[in-house]
């Protein structure tokens, strides 16, 4: 799993990752409850702002807010 291609904004707020067909799916399937959840505010879930298709290439995407836009004493970095 993984190897999707993701960059960062210039200024390293946001995060827009290309989602796989699986992630996509899923994605759709949980946004109600999801919006719901993240509208709640008692969450530590990451915020997602957008989540659109390339009509030219057909790929999905996903944009998120970057939790991590400072560096720090990170041994490594994983996306989830």
């Amino acid at each position: 799993k993984g190897g999707d291609l993701m960059a960062f904004s210039a200024d390293g707020r946001y995060i827009v990752k290309e989602l796989n067909r699986t992630d996509h799916e899923s994605l759709l399937r949980i946004t109600v409850s999801y919006v719901n959840h993240i509208f709640s505010g008692d969450t530590l879930l990451c915020t997602f702002y957008l989540h659109f298709m390339d009509c030219e290439n057909e790929k999905t995407y996903v944009v998120m807010r970057n939790l991590l836009q400072r560096r720090g004493p990170f041994a490594g970095l994983y996306d989830l």
